[in-house]
């Protein structure tokens, strides 16, 4: 099982993406889409870790008091050579990034913190083998907040990622 802490995302914002990638669906088959249960910003991926442990860690941070998570979504991307994942980002408030950087600290399944910078991000859909995501237009504007920060486990199955919630903290 790996392990990530992620904002979720609420019903709202999650049915409008819904409306949004649709069409998407329709058209691009070939991709492999993140059922809507499953979206959320990752803040931190932290592969196989001993979930009570990270729990420890996590509550020495003082998470709390970065909630609510504001944020307007804004466009889409992608990423990977080639590129394999389709994502939805935009404007985040400055408590996302404060989070992340909080939560960097806790070391993956490597023993490594994160260095990388963090670029909030919701994966909407990812390309099977040997398939690029093709480009996608988002001209919509969803506004949203997030008020919850969970400790995720996600094991990999045949028909895609089974989440495990083991952490909440909530406003």
């Amino acid at each position: 099982m790996r392990l990530f802490i992620a904002l979720t995302l609420p019903d709202k914002v999650l049915e409008e993406i819904g409306c949004w990638r649709q069409p998407l669906i329709e058209q691009y088959r070939h991709l492999r889409w993140v059922s809507p249960g499953n979206q959320h910003l990752t803040l931190r991926f932290l592969g196989s870790r001993e979930p009570d442990i990270v729990i420890s860690e996590i509550k020495k941070l003082d998470l709390f008091s970065f909630l609510p998570v504001e944020f307007k979504l804004e466009w889409c991307g992608s990423f990977g050579s080639p590129p394999s994942v389709l994502w939805l980002s935009g404007e985040f408030s400055e408590s996302c990034y404060r989070m992340a950087s909080e939560l960097s600290g806790i070391v993956d399944e490597n023993g490594i913190t994160e260095k990388r910078r963090f670029l909030p991000h919701i994966t909407v859909a990812r390309s099977r083998r040997g398939r690029e995501v093709p480009p996608a237009e988002f001209t919509d504007i969803i506004k949203g907040s997030s008020n919850e920060i969970k400790l995720i486990g996600s094991t990999l199955t045949p028909e895609g990622p089974v989440y495990s919630d083991f952490f909440r903290i909530s406003v």
